[in-house]
């Protein structure tokens, strides 16, 4: 659907979206190569029209999605007295 979105009513958006979504369509040409499939020459070829190498695993996609372990980012330190339970009767 995406890529006739692209053909045919806006390929500059239509880009935007397989680049927004590019994790995903590597994982999926990876899980189609790694099961012998046909359609993966497919998504392989869609793959690379967008910019940059395609990752070599799964460990890559997700690095290139970004994921990883959680960052505290808001400013209060995770051991800080205030984020402990109340004690006794002063709740």
């Amino acid at each position: 659907m995406v890529l006739e979105f692209a053909a045919r009513v806006s390929p500059e958006d239509g880009f935007e979206l397989l680049q927004r979504y590019r994790p995903s369509l590597e994982l999926l040409r990876l899980a189609l190569l790694r099961d012998n499939l046909p359609h993966a020459c497919v998504v392989e070829l869609v793959c690379s029209t967008l910019p940059g190498p395609s990752p070599e695993d799964e460990s890559a996609v997700a690095r290139m999605a970004g994921y990883g372990p959680p960052t505290e980012s808001v400013g209060l330190d995770a051991y800080d007295p205030r984020l402990l339970p109340m004690t006794g009767g002063n709740q």
